[in-house]
């Protein structure tokens, strides 16, 4: 706990509220949060100098271009051009700021405490609504604590993509953790779980069964075999225990929010849950009205790239894939800068993919703006972790080389 608090002191008390108030968004207001994020960055001047990269460039041409685009139909309100053209870049520059002030060994749970945060204030709302109506409620929209009008399923259940990746995380056995720091993580994921079926949410438990089998398929060539034989062990020992005590029947209470989708013929795995037919159409869009459409022609693409082509044109769509793909590239990198370290390079792969395979299901930029600010962030961080491990690197080159000379003049 103390360390958490020197740094938190570090980046500021004021910097940390902010940016914890704009992951969670209290009472929809996250964007002044966002626009005090933006003003303070700005005036750290001689940072702002050092982190200009083309990264920075790259997703500022995105915003640019996206922004003027969405100003000829500001559905929104115009509000959103300012929104759209500063939030990325700020995040940006943001995760760049925490990350240089952590240690190497701390970038493994700030990953999970942004997660967490960003999840926190959809957690306390569903929980609630579990509390006073139970489980086996067919609705799936649900109203944020402070609010009557409810929230749609979809757009609720991404606040919880970043926890699904606890298991994976849990699996590495990072020996930093205590048994008690791991038992919160365990009950803080048990309780997502149970607010993602709550929400009736089929893509965030693709995402926990899609990052779990990574997180084995990652761990188990780079383990000793006694760890792997215990790791099945337990998985063995938990899915007994799941098997018996858990009930998968359709009728069952706790599936109530599932029960009407599962048995649909027209909303199914193959057809992406009805959104093939969405893909298909903007992608003809794409030829055939590459300065973008309206709504009105099939609805949301539900896919991020295929959606800011909508809104933005063809022209942000692309600025955007590089950015993304620049993305994965620097993710690649920093997993393979430092390939023993089992727990955050877990931790950063399950986050991006259940990041990128959030952005090829659903609408992020109109749905969940924040989710893909967050997504900035994370880059940012990244970056600064690639720096900071290539600095470790050559600063123990050059204590060999230093101990090499010495041991030559001294016999």
């Amino acid at each position: 706990m103390s360390k958490i608090l020197n740094y938190i002191k570090s980046i500021g008390i004021i910097h940390s509220l902010l940016l914890i108030a704009f992951l969670s968004t209290p009472m929809n207001i996250g964007f002044v949060f966002g626009y005090a994020l933006f003003i303070s960055i700005f005036l750290k001047k001689s940072f702002i100098k050092k982190n200009l990269d083309k990264h920075f460039f790259m997703l500022l041409a995105f915003s640019v271009v996206y922004a003027l685009f969405y100003l000829m139909d500001p559905i929104g309100g115009v509000q959103y051009f300012f929104i759209y053209l500063t939030f990325p870049v700020t995040l940006y520059l943001w995760g760049k700021y925490i990350a240089y002030r952590l240690e190497l060994s701390d970038f493994t749970m700030a990953f999970i405490v942004i997660g967490l945060v960003f999840s926190s204030i959809g957690m306390i709302s569903i929980l609630l609504n579990i509390m006073s109506d139970g489980l086996g409620q067919s609705s799936r929209d649900i109203p944020y604590f402070w609010a009557e009008t409810s929230r749609n399923a979809t757009n609720m259940a991404v606040l919880f993509v970043f926890n699904m990746c606890i298991p994976a995380y849990l699996m590495t056995n990072d020996k930093r953790l205590s048994l008690l720091q791991k038992g919160i993580l365990g009950l803080l994921f048990f309780i997502s779980l149970l607010c993602v079926i709550r929400l009736g949410s089929r893509s965030q438990l693709a995402i926990l069964m899609f990052t779990f089998v990574i997180g084995l398929v990652y761990l188990f060539p780079r383990q000793r075999i006694k760890q792997n034989v215990g790791l099945l062990l337990a998985l063995l020992a938990l899915s007994g225990v799941i098997y018996k005590n858990v009930s998968f029947d359709l009728n069952a209470n706790w599936l109530a929010a599932f029960e009407s989708r599962l048995k649909s013929s027209k909303n199914t795995v193959a057809n992406a849950g009805n959104r093939s037919e969405r893909w298909e159409v903007s992608l003809q869009n794409l030829v055939d009205k590459p300065l973008g459409w309206g709504l009105e022609d099939i609805g949301h693409a539900h896919n991020l790239w295929l959606d800011t082509a909508r809104v933005g044109s063809l022209i942000s769509a692309f600025l955007l894939l590089i950015y993304t793909v620049w993305a994965l590239l620097n993710l690649k990198k920093a997993v393979f800068l430092r390939k023993k370290s089992l727990s955050i390079n877990v931790v950063m792969i399950c986050f991006f993919l259940a990041l990128y395979l959030s952005f090829m299901v659903e609408p992020i930029i109109d749905s969940s703006f924040t989710f893909f600010t967050a997504f900035c962030l994370f880059n940012g961080v990244i970056l600064i972790y690639r720096k900071k491990i290539s600095e470790s690197k050559k600063e123990q080159e050059l204590v060999h080389t230093d101990t090499e000379n010495i041991s030559e003049i001294v016999p």
